[in-house]
């Protein structure tokens, strides 16, 4: 487990990516509000929320990138799957 400016604790995201996971962080995504908070100010914690803001938007980007890397290959592999085999059977034919 990482620790952050002020102490904080980070844990590691998981190793495998899933589209719950991409729906849920996009759920949890942190709206900023107008209203007075009564959170210290300072430059420790303005670091600290800028670094796991960071690390959200890193992980959401990241997930959408390998989810999307995964489903043009599935495309594709589809797409191609037509064709295996058919070299062979030509091949076959020929000889016949």
């Amino acid at each position: 487990m990482k620790r952050g400016v002020g102490g904080a604790a980070f844990s590691a995201p998981p190793s495998i990516s899933t589209k719950a996971e991409l729906d849920r962080l996009k759920q949890n995504r942190p709206i900023p509000s107008v209203a007075p908070q009564l959170t210290p100010d300072g430059p420790e914690t303005y670091e600290v929320n800028r670094q796991v803001a960071d690390a959200h938007e890193t992980r959401l980007n990241d997930l959408q990138d390998r989810l999307q890397t995964l489903r043009e290959s599935a495309d594709t592999d589809f797409t191609l799957s037509a064709n295996e085999g058919r070299a062979r059977g030509d091949f076959e034919r020929s000889r016949e």
